[in-house]
């Protein structure tokens, strides 16, 4: 009782500290246009085109519909068929919490007990959360280093520091694409790894116990074990939810897209928007932040720069945010109590 009590005390601490970071996070953004006001927002807003705007928000919807259909599909590899509304409450839940905590794989306890209360074992949503964790970070790589190869010049578009956060921003993400690949089909190789490191950090006096925590990287790896040799043998099932999780970024991305062309913008500067935004989400993963606020929206407005003007930026950034960002989860909030209700009454 007193564990679940201090788990509900963490979730509302960081729900608090959420709201605070993106009210100072829309107060500094604004603070980037000295003319900003309330009523020239609204203007902007006025002038964009419904159509358009709709899109922006069908993309939204889209961003939560593709994870659940590479959950959906990952877990039917596995076979457990789950249907789609329910992935959907599953994807819900995971986006809702991994923004409001540091942690971008903060949402995967609630995705993963949403799965086990319809029927999934515990040590299949182990198995299903880390493989899309995996692709999840996967895809990423695949549209930074696309976009580096296509679009270099993008980067030059982007001010000193945010070019370090996005250069460090890949590192990241190939870093940990490599360590859940590792994960899934050379565990043996990173337990050596994971031990070799614990010895290093020890002998420069970074660690203490050494022994004792090289114990326990073994316990886990033998309890992980299990769980990595089901995945072997199933690694060329995985391209359609692989395809589905870089959807689920485009999607993302579409929405400042949809948002661009709503405002009056030329649809031949279109993939410059894209190209920046596939960086701005790169980058906003240096800094352990709920939901990444603040990095975002400085990435973002640093990139807009360099295509519009500083009242133009802002009111863009604002907007997309407001749709990618804020409704996004706001609706993944209310869609995740909604679960939550309906689980505590079937448990009844």
């Amino acid at each position: 009782m007193e564990k679940d009590n201090k788990k509900k005390g963490n979730k509302l601490l960081w729900s608090i500290l959420f709201i605070v970071i993106a009210v100072l996070s829309v107060w500094a953004v604004t603070q980037q246009n000295k003319s900003f006001s309330v009523k020239k927002f609204a203007q902007f807003i006025d002038g964009a085109k419904p159509s358009f705007i709709i899109g922006a928000f069908i993309s939204m919807l889209m961003y939560i519909g593709f994870e659940a259909l590479a959950l959906k599909s990952i877990t039917q590899i596995f076979g457990y068929k789950t249907d789609f509304l329910s992935n959907y409450f599953y994807a819900s839940g995971d986006l809702y919490f991994s923004a409001i905590t540091p942690s971008a794989t903060g949402g995967q306890p609630a995705c993963g007990y949403f799965m086990n209360k319809d029927g999934v074992p515990l040590m299949a949503t182990t198995i299903v959360l880390v493989v899309n964790t995996f692709l999840y970070t996967f895809s990423l790589v695949i549209l930074g280093v696309g976009d580096l190869i296509i679009n270099p010049k993008t980067i030059l578009r982007f001010g000193p520091l945010s070019r370090f956060f996005i250069i460090f921003g890949i590192a990241i993400q190939i870093g940990l694409a490599v360590f859940f690949y590792l994960l899934i089909k050379k565990e043996y190789l990173l337990e050596r790894i994971l031990r070799w490191f614990i010895r290093v950090l020890g002998k420069l006096h970074f660690v203490k116990n050494v022994d004792q925590k090289t114990e326990k990287i073994k316990k886990k790896m033998d309890e992980y074990r299990e769980t990595s040799e089901m995945i072997k043998g199933k690694m060329n099932k995985l391209f359609i939810p692989l395809i589905y999780n870089i959807f689920m970024r485009l999607s993302l991305i579409a929405v400042s897209v949809f948002v661009y062309l709503a405002t009056g913008n030329l649809a031949a500067d279109v993939w410059k928007v894209v190209s920046i935004q596939i960086f701005v989400i790169i980058g906003a993963y240096v800094i352990p932040i709920p939901g990444a606020i603040g990095i975002t929206d400085y990435l973002m407005i640093d990139g807009y720069k360099s295509l519009f003007d500083s009242e133009q930026a802002v009111n863009l950034e604002l907007l997309s945010r407001s749709i990618s960002f804020y409704a996004c989860i706001l609706l993944c909030g209310i869609l995740t109590l909604i679960r939550f209700i309906w689980v505590n009454r079937r448990k009844k």
